[in-house]
């Protein structure tokens, strides 16, 4: 057991088990969506797309989710408490936000 709770802001047993790739993995500033939103916009650009696991609703999450002119996001699924995101870079710059 890891003392001191969580080193990358969520557990990460379940996402290194399912995920074999180079993982970048960082914890979202859940407090300011402004912040959340521009960390996500430039790592979903330099990775070429990234995955958004929130257990946020309606407009909260709503705030953090990249710009749609610029970003396809698709929400991949949704459960009690958590829903998860797929949010790759637009390839013809249209608005995209799938759910």
């Amino acid at each position: 057991m890891i003392e001191g709770g969580f080193p990358f802001g969520y557990y990460s047993v379940p996402f290194d088990y399912y995920f074999k790739g180079t993982n970048l993995r960082i914890a979202i500033p859940g407090f300011d969506a402004a912040a959340a939103r521009m960390t996500i916009e430039q790592r979903v650009s330099s990775a070429g797309g990234g995955w958004l696991v929130s257990w946020k609703e309606g407009n909260a999450a709503n705030s953090e989710l990249p710009d749609p002119k610029r970003f396809t996001v698709i929400e991949k699924f949704r459960g009690d408490h958590l829903t998860f995101y797929r949010i790759t870079p637009s390839a013809r710059g249209d608005p995209c936000i799938h759910r």
